[in-house]
């Protein structure tokens, strides 16, 4: 068994099979990019709501950070 049947291969016109990289699958770069803009999004909205700036700085983190995950999975299943 040589190295080409052990990695997954993606064909190319021009240079015959090479191995498939990390951003070549479509859920990454959408997980990706929804996460950074997601995780501004939240911190954007959070002098609008009751009693988060008044929130422990990790604790506000921490829930933001949980509203982004949440927006991710909202956006790879939309997509």
């Amino acid at each position: 068994m040589d190295r080409s049947d052990k990695t997954a291969c993606a064909v190319s016109p021009r240079n015959g099979a090479r191995p498939v990289g990390v951003w070549e699958v479509p859920e990454l770069p959408v997980a990706f990019f929804s996460f950074l803009g997601h995780f501004v999004w939240e911190f954007i909205q959070v002098p609008t709501y009751t009693g988060m700036t008044e929130m422990a700085h990790w604790e506000a983190i921490r829930l933001c950070l949980s509203a982004t995950f949440g927006d991710v999975g909202f956006a790879l299943t939309a997509f």
